[in-house]
């Protein structure tokens, strides 16, 4: 009953808020409208989730208003992570001996805590017992400003403690957690950093200098997000669902003024939580993840697994500390790798196999770029600086070998009906090309990109702008088997990769400084009509675009694009349902290979990657 109280009073500090604040930021409705929700479901348990969600809607009046924040509440960086641990000792040796971690107190003193860096330390105390499934006893966040804080969290209705000065000269208070985070209080100092005595304190060099984040089991997502994201202003940063496409997995959240520092809530109320001491887990920052497994082999802590790509880009490998909770090696975020906003993962047990990633399939070409797939499945790319063509069978175990030694620096390629291999040549001409060599068959273009062929014979191709005209629009062009061409589109910033769907109806273009995809009908003179930005893609949080460039489709209708994020897969209803991410860097462009066209194939810099997958090509030909 307290606690349905204390909700109806969240409620009416909302709604008074929202009425008679004058620190309104933006019309944001989700604080409000959550809250209204969990309450509503406290009182009506019976009723369905999406009837909490009505009924909260209406308890609004039917509107959904939101509540800012205004100035972002001052919290800086994580500062200290609590453990609780069964063997004091065995846990100094790990980290101090494994991680290297220099310990700021005797090893006689009955808890321990290990320097990370001048603002951050693990700190760790005996008291765990067998039952206990989380060792994280509390996260401790940088202030400047305690006091400011204190009576901002304060105004929230979120009764923060008392400020009290520790031995070191800092002051702090702690904040009671949302009633669904499991274990985890949460404290918040201001004051001297940590002592900075030199590394030869710790008997082996530091594998990491930074606490990346901080994992934090939850119960129930909505509450826990509503918390952190609504009221104390942490922000978006990357989020993942579960295979249902609705429950979040892991949702992790910048602090307010960190673009270094976040928290990951996972979600143990959702279909895929799981609960296990590795719920409650903690992330250091290291140049290279690879490195740190092996080092941490080295030292007697053997990697749980072999160093891998996460859905957020990252590449990392984990150890296990002698209570078994997970420390994550994160490897730094590449530029050319940024971390999506969203992945969702319905489709992943439709389109991938389990346990079967990407393989390096070549590499030390150029810049590699327009895969196309033959009638057998055997997969073709090019050396775009070096004009050459290579070939490969997925089928077979032979390496890739040089098709054609002078393509003449061409870019897109693709089969057509007939057989042959059609492509831009030095970016002016569409040609055929052999083994012989290219053979012209329509000259006059300007920066030709991309292209995709029909089964009726009709070429459909993109051109850049010029380059010295760059805001000039690029073209989409239809060319028929007599060769005779007409611009049968004009207007994207920058039309590049484009694909057919199954039945040849309509046509896909993205557009790389743009985040649109578009989609066209095609009449039946071949021309285009019944243009519509179909739907927009993901953009990285410091982009204004997606980069997008090839276009695939599968036999299902699905849509493939590679993009600066990985290869977009969408729906055929135009959503967005997955990012795949490359094991190395931005991909520009994909083809569908093989025998059954199940092998998805990617150009991705000056390497080819294949994988498996349990879904077919729509290839045109």
């Amino acid at each position: 009953m307290t606690q349905i109280l204390f909700e109806i009073k969240l409620v009416l500090d909302l709604i008074v808020n929202l009425l008679f604040s004058s620190r309104m930021a933006r019309p944001d409705s989700r604080g409000i409208f959550r809250a209204l929700g969990r309450f509503w479901a406290r009182l009506c348990p019976p009723l369905s989730p999406k009837s909490h969600l009505v009924a909260a809607f209406f308890l609004c009046g039917g509107t959904l208003p939101v509540i800012g924040h205004g100035q972002p509440l001052p919290i800086d960086h994580l500062a200290e992570v609590g453990l609780t641990v069964s063997d004091l000792s065995r846990t100094r040796a790990f980290y101090s001996q494994v991680l290297g971690f220099a310990p700021e107190s005797p090893a006689a003193d009955p808890a321990a805590r290990f320097r990370v860096n001048a603002i951050q330390a693990i700190a760790v105390s005996p008291g765990l017992k067998p039952s206990d499934r989380f060792s994280l006893t509390y996260v401790a966040f940088w202030t400047s400003d305690a006091a400011g804080l204190r009576g901002r969290l304060a105004e929230l209705g979120l009764h923060p403690g008392e400020l009290q000065t520790g031995p070191e000269g800092r002051i702090g208070f702690a904040l009671p957690p949302p009633a669904v985070q499991i274990n985890g209080r949460i404290y918040f100092m201001q004051g001297p950093p940590n002592r900075t005595e030199a590394d030869a304190a710790s008997p082996v060099h530091p594998l990491s200098r930074h606490l990346e984040h901080v994992g934090v089991p939850v119960r129930a997502f909505p509450a826990a997000y509503h918390f952190y994201h609504d009221l104390l202003g942490f922000r978006d940063r990357y989020r993942r669902l579960a295979a249902n496409g609705r429950d979040v997995v892991i949702d992790q959240l910048w602090l307010p003024n960190s673009s270094t520092d976040f928290i990951e809530l996972s979600n143990l109320g959702s279909a895929a939580g799981r609960l296990s001491r590795g719920s409650a887990h903690f992330a250091l920052e290291v140049a290279d993840a690879a490195e740190a497994g092996r080092q941490a082999a080295q030292r007697g802590c053997p990697p749980r697994n072999a160093p891998r790509f996460g859905w957020d880009n990252r590449y990392n490998v984990s150890i296990i500390d002698p209570d078994g909770s997970r420390v994550e090696f994160m490897q730094s975020v590449d530029p050319l790798r940024p971390t999506p906003l969203l992945i969702t993962t319905p489709l992943e047990e439709e389109i991938l196999y389990s346990g079967s990633g990407w393989r390096l399939v070549a590499q030390g070409y150029g810049v590699t770029d327009g895969p196309a797939t033959a009638a057998d499945g055997t997969c073709f790319w090019n050396d775009a600086p070096a004009g050459k063509i290579y070939t490969w069978d997925p089928a077979g175990s032979s390496p890739p070998r040089l098709w054609l030694a002078d393509g003449h620096r061409h870019s897109g390629q693709a089969f057509g009906p007939d057989g042959r291999l059609y492509g831009w040549s030095d970016r002016d001409t569409l040609a055929v090309f052999t083994p012989a060599g290219v053979q012209p068959i329509a000259r006059g273009f300007i920066r030709g990109n991309d292209l995709v062929a029909a089964r009726n014979g009709n070429l459909y191709l993109t051109t850049d702008p010029p380059f010295d005209r760059p805001t000039e629009p690029s073209h989409v062009w239809l060319v028929r088997p007599d060769g005779a061409s007409q611009i049968v589109d004009s207007g994207l910033s920058f039309a590049n990769g484009l694909a057919l769907s199954p039945d040849q109806a309509l046509l896909y273009v993205d557009d790389s400084k743009s985040p649109w995809l578009y989609r066209y009908e095609i009449a039946p003179d071949g021309t285009l009509r019944g243009k519509e930005r179909f739907t927009q893609l993901r953009v990285a949080a410091d982009a204004a675009d997606c980069q997008a460039d090839g276009l695939r489709v599968d036999r299902q209708g699905r849509i493939y694009v590679a993009t600066r994020l990985g290869i977009q897969i969408l729906e055929a209803t135009g959503q967005v349902a997955a990012i795949l991410p490359l094991p190395d860097g931005r991909v520009s462009n994909l083809t569908f290979a093989g025998r059954r066209f199940d092998q998805l194939v990617a150009t991705c810099r000056d390497r080819i990657y294949a994988r498996p997958v349990k879904v077919s090509g729509a290839n045109e030909p």
